[in-house]
């Protein structure tokens, strides 16, 4: 048990920690960042599917005030 603890301790303390993690594998993150872009991805999908309407309200919105601007301008 002290041995793992006295591991544990070496890859999380001092200067050489993040060297020895990553040669050991434990820092190894090349596959978070898929993981996170996919998660990121399931929420944005969610978001607009539970605000759908609110969004087609608020584009709407946005585009007759531009149409109606647009008319004053021109």
């Amino acid at each position: 048990m002290s041995e793992m603890y006295e591991e544990m301790n070496d890859i999380f303390a001092g200067e050489e920690a993040g060297e020895k993690a990553v040669e050991t594998g434990r820092l190894d993150n090349k596959g978070i960042s898929t993981v996170e872009i996919i998660l990121i991805i399931c929420v944005l999908v969610a978001l607009v599917l539970i605000f759908r309407n609110q969004i087609t309200a608020l584009v709407q919105r946005v585009f007759q005030s531009i149409t109606e601007n647009a008319q004053q301008i021109y």
